[in-house]
């Protein structure tokens, strides 16, 4: 008969242990700070003296989300090696044509040309995404001496075309593979409309996110002239890796508040991130963005 009690104290303390053992790992997985990656190196994301957009951005998040977040800044490399290792995090103002399969997303607002029809399924890994936070557009830039009006890839043939390493240009690629287009690589954006100044490429694309900002302060900014067809228009999201799939719904429904957000809306404005750049959704209801099954 003792015998029997000590094991029936002993499956019980075991129960008891199970029980507890999600309670905790849930209250564990809301109070340990989660990864805010961001590879943007260039104003107004990253300041030289400040944090910058994205940081303030993760300070917004802290204080008005119910998660804690670490920004990690990243290259696109590190960040792509980080995801292949299956780490787990968010990605800042990304958008899924640019790292993976869509889940958890309401197709309006992507890019109108198409590009969330392309490289989504490359990896088959599962992303999690909010709704959009802004619209962005890549601008096409070239010199006030010497003008470039894009119509298309095919304007841009026999030009020379500066790129930032690691970074994809959509409807460029093929041209840039033919030789139709000559592509010199340097580290950064800043850079890059250097080269573009000192007439040693003709041309370049960048976010209009950063081209305003950047033709605002550096010198001899005024001299770039802006092509007034985009290159591609595109919705900036957060992403949420496959095990951070519990936090989606909390998340997307923050993001869907900050339209009528005055700190949000603050933030804007202080780095120049308003009218074409700040085209918020009228909250839609979170209701259409449940966590995808399986």
């Amino acid at each position: 008969m003792k015998f029997v009690l000590l094991q029936i104290k002993v499956l019980l303390a075991t129960t008891m242990l199970w029980l507890f053992v999600p309670i905790y790992n849930a209250a564990q997985a809301e109070t340990l700070p989660v990864k805010a990656w961001s590879y943007y190196t260039m104003a107004p994301y990253v300041m030289p003296d400040k944090q910058g957009f994205v940081g303030e951005f993760v300070q917004l998040l802290n204080r008005q989300s119910d998660y804690n977040f670490s920004l990690t800044q990243v290259t696109r490399k590190q960040l792509d090696k980080a995801l292949a290792k299956g780490e787990q995090g968010v990605v800042l103002f990304a958008n899924p044509a640019w790292l993976g399969r869509v889940s958890g997303l309401n197709q309006q607002g992507l890019d109108k040309q198409g590009l969330d029809k392309q490289g989504l399924d490359k990896d088959k890994q599962k992303y999690y995404w909010t709704p959009m936070l802004l619209t962005d557009q890549n601008d096409i830039i070239s010199s006030r001496l010497r003008k470039v009006q894009y119509t298309g890839a095919d304007s841009l043939k026999g030009l020379v075309f500066g790129g930032v390493l690691g970074r994809r240009y959509y409807g460029l690629e093929e041209a840039f593979k033919g030789g139709d287009i000559l592509r010199y690589d340097v580290t950064d954006e800043n850079a890059v409309l250097k080269l573009v100044l000192g007439g040693r490429v003709d041309v370049t694309s960048m976010p209009h996110s950063m081209v305003s900002w950047l033709v605002n302060t550096m010198p001899r900014g005024r001299q770039l002239f802006i092509s007034p067809q985009p290159l591609f228009s595109f919705s900036r999201h957060i992403m949420l890796t496959e095990q951070l799939a519990y936090m989606h719904p909390g998340l997307s429904r923050f993001v869907t508040t900050l339209a009528h957000n005055s700190q949000w809306r603050d933030l804007l404005m202080k780095y120049q991130l308003t009218s074409d750049t700040s085209v918020l959704p009228e909250a839609p209801s979170p209701q259409g963005l449940p966590i995808p099954a399986g």
